[in-house]
């Protein structure tokens, strides 16, 4: 939520909205503290902050991350 509500929206609101994505999706990466997936974060927070833009709507960007989340863990312990 701070990544897409507070972050990024604060960027878009002024007119910055590609460079609130990609700093968003820096900061995003960064607290993931994995240097071998930052990549993958990386381009993962792209994606939220994208969702977001385009539907206005911070449920979306949970929902999707919430997803990612649910078929990382099944992929890891089923």
């Amino acid at each position: 939520m701070f990544f897409r509500a507070a972050l990024f929206k604060s960027f878009k609101d002024n007119g910055y909205a590609l460079f609130g994505i990609l700093f968003s999706s820096l900061m995003f990466a960064a607290v993931h503290f994995d240097p071998y997936s930052f990549p993958i974060y990386l381009i993962f927070g792209a994606a939220l902050a994208y969702l977001y833009l385009k539907t206005n709507s911070l449920t979306s960007s949970i929902i999707a991350h919430a997803i990612n989340n649910a078929v990382a863990f099944y992929l890891l312990y089923a």
